[in-house]
């Protein structure tokens, strides 16, 4: 019956080449920095992407503001400003009334993916040794 040291005495005879682990331990970043390169071409695919639908919500977003009663409303404020002080509480109401949450919503979405972005940027950045690609 072979016991472990007579089976560890046998595999001793067969050592791997001088320079395998080199080679292993290459390879090894080899695929990390290509994983790395990776992960920054998504985030600045996403960053660009996210940033086009951020100005164009922004540009949407101020002609419906424009087009809706908000707009009039608001322009109350500056005209009438003493009429609108006595009657704040249903101005308010008015207002928010009239608002554009969907437009609001759309200008966010993309405020929130770029944050997401900026943060995966960082940790990828500050996960691997690789500072500059």
């Amino acid at each position: 019956m072979n016991t472990l040291r007579t089976i560890f005495k046998k595999i001793s005879a067969f050592e791997p080449s001088i320079g395998l682990e080199k080679r292993i331990i290459e390879k090894i970043a080899l695929q990390n920095k290509l994983a790395l390169r990776r992960k920054l071409a998504f985030i600045y695919t996403g960053f660009i992407a996210s940033s086009g639908v951020f100005i164009w919500a922004i540009f949407t977003l101020g002609k419906v503001i424009y087009q809706s009663a908000f707009w009039d409303l608001a322009a109350l404020f500056f005209s009438d400003t003493g009429l609108i002080i006595q009657n704040w509480s249903s101005f308010a109401y008015s207002l928010m009334e009239t608002l554009p949450i969907f437009g609001i919503v759309a200008i966010l979405i993309p405020i929130f993916a770029l944050f997401m972005l900026i943060s995966a940027y960082f940790k990828a950045i500050n996960h691997n040794h690789y500072k500059f690609i």
